[in-house]
């Protein structure tokens, strides 16, 4: 979102530009940005985006989530079994299409939802993302510091230098800690701790 305008308007981030959006309000074709890259420096293609919204979909996954989803043809069909391909594919390497199976007006808003974020290729299935952070190699501004964190405990990013804005970051480090109980986070703001 792009908030200085306190309108929030979705602008675009891995895609070069707004999508081209059919007549009929069903089909949105994105080009993904040129030098779009993991925080590993490898490419990110259509192709990311299609496997992240399979993986999501998958029965298998049994994703909470995969509901934000639906309204992309054939999208709850393949997340019940019982179909075998939704309305997801990359035309090329930089080019991706979604169709809808109905005009959904707030779309592009639902998109900001991480459950549509590219995912690579190479993270299966069920692969235990919230235990194992060397799986965890993202394409947005911020990744993990040393490729790991302090299991429930603490995580610290640091921009990522792979990202096409990263040398604008003023910030050079994100510090989240995990407390647990929210008598423990009344204590610790009230020590100063935060």
């Amino acid at each position: 979102y792009d908030d200085k305008t306190k309108q929030f308007k979705v602008v675009p981030d891995l895609a070069a530009g707004m999508p081209a959006i059919s007549k009929d309000g069903l089909t949105y074709t994105f080009k993904i940005r040129p030098d779009a890259k993991y925080s590993d420096g490898s490419p990110v293609t259509a192709q990311d985006f299609v496997w992240g919204f399979t993986r999501a979909l998958d029965p298998k996954a049994q994703s909470p989530v995969s509901y934000y989803l639906y309204d992309i043809k054939g999208a709850s069909d393949y997340n019940n079994g019982k179909a075998k391909s939704f309305g997801v594919k990359a035309l090329d390497a930089s080019t991706l299409q979604i169709t809808l199976a109905h005009p959904v007006v707030y779309f592009l808003y639902a998109m900001t939802y991480p459950t549509f974020f590219a995912v690579k290729q190479s993270v299966a299935v069920g692969a235990p993302l919230t235990t194992t952070p060397s799986l965890v190699v993202g394409a947005g501004p911020w990744m993990l510091k040393g490729g790991t964190w302090n299991y429930r405990s603490q995580i610290t990013l640091v921009p990522n230098p792979n990202y096409y804005g990263a040398k604008n970051f003023k910030l050079k480090e994100i510090d989240v800690v995990f407390t647990g109980t929210n008598e423990t986070m009344l204590a610790a703001y009230k020590s100063g701790q935060y």
